[in-house]
């Protein structure tokens, strides 16, 4: 999942910023041509990875607030 786009998996959580985020998800769209809902989801997946004690239903929302700072949810 994390392969060639800079992000791996043995990265500790503090390495996992906001910008590891959404590096994560451009790389997604522009480089492995992934649909925008479609990368979103892998996104969320990775975030669930690094940040366990996140609650499910929290990590689209992190993830969405990441990638668009200014969206109010």
């Amino acid at each position: 999942m994390f392969e060639g786009c800079g992000i791996t998996k043995t990265c500790s959580s503090e390495e996992f910023t906001d910008e590891a985020v959404r590096h994560y998800y451009r790389h997604l769209v522009k480089v492995q041509n992934k649909s925008a809902q479609r990368a979103f989801m892998v996104t969320c997946e990775a975030y669930g990875h690094f940040y366990p004690n996140t609650s499910d239903w929290r990590v689209p929302k992190e993830v969405a607030t990441i990638l668009n700072p200014g969206l109010r949810v």
